[in-house]
């Protein structure tokens, strides 16, 4: 398969000389292919995002798109191959309305009216939005907000779609959804999660960091994740004792 992401040594700090928050880590992704990020709140997770978008960029080693130095590419080119849906949707919206929103990019793409229409209508309606096209954005819930952040991301069709936390404050209903709507999306994705459950449904393949490091790089094989990530493993077996015992 052919590589989209590679990461050779990346180290990271937010000031000259001082703590890494990434630290060493090494790994590729295929074209294709989904992984999801796990790790104990501050192991660097949301920072390694940052650094593949572009957003952050003092840092050693390398990252590579398709073959390229990340700092080969400009904004206007980059974010058509990675780009990004942040944790908060708060810093992501500033249109006026829910279809402006979603639209905002394909009109600075260029994208036929008529393209744009098919798009928009598309993931309108795969993440539950087509109900709000006319309302403010800041009218919208968290949960709902978080899935307007998405399809204005999605409907660029990015190469890598990189997500930050999607689950968190959505409901049943619009879990399913995005699961439904991610599993349809074919190109790469990097999903950073703290939910097990939402990781499973949507990847075969996991990154466990913690303290900045790569601890972790594999399928959600059970014998690996006992003696290298014993705390997710536990996590998981816990789920399954307590699904188990409400079915007796």
């Amino acid at each position: 398969m052919k590589k989209i992401i590679e990461i050779e040594n990346l180290k990271l700090s937010y000031d000259a000389g001082g703590a890494l928050i990434i630290d060493g880590v090494s790994f590729e992704i295929n074209e294709g292919e989904t992984v999801s990020i796990m790790g104990p709140n501050g192991a660097g997770k949301s920072t390694l995002l940052l650094a593949i978008a572009g957003v952050l960029k003092n840092y050693s080693g390398d990252i590579k798109i398709s073959g390229l130095p990340l700092k080969e590419f400009d904004d206007s080119t980059l974010y058509k191959k990675v780009n990004l849906v942040f944790q908060n949707p708060e810093n992501q919206l500033f249109c006026d309305t829910v279809e402006e929103e979603i639209l905002f990019a394909l009109k600075n793409l260029g994208v036929s009216r008529a393209g744009a229409e098919e798009k928009l209508n598309f993931y309108s309606v795969s993440l539950g939005l087509e109900k709000f096209m006319k309302l403010e954005p800041q009218h919208l819930s968290f949960g709902q907000k978080k899935r307007l952040a998405l399809a204005s991301v999605m409907v660029i069709e990015p190469e890598v779609l990189m997500l930050d936390e999607p689950s968190s404050n959505l409901d049943y209903v619009s879990k399913l959804k995005l699961i439904e709507t991610l599993a349809g999306y074919k190109k790469s994705k990097i999903i950073v999660t703290q939910d097990i459950h939402f990781a499973l449904a949507v990847s075969e393949r996991l990154i466990y960091m913690e303290n900045g490091s790569l601890t972790y790089d594999g399928r959600f094989d059970q014998d690996n994740l006992k003696l290298k990530c014993g705390s997710l493993y536990k996590e998981i077996n816990d789920f399954k004792d307590l699904a188990a015992a409400r079915r007796l």
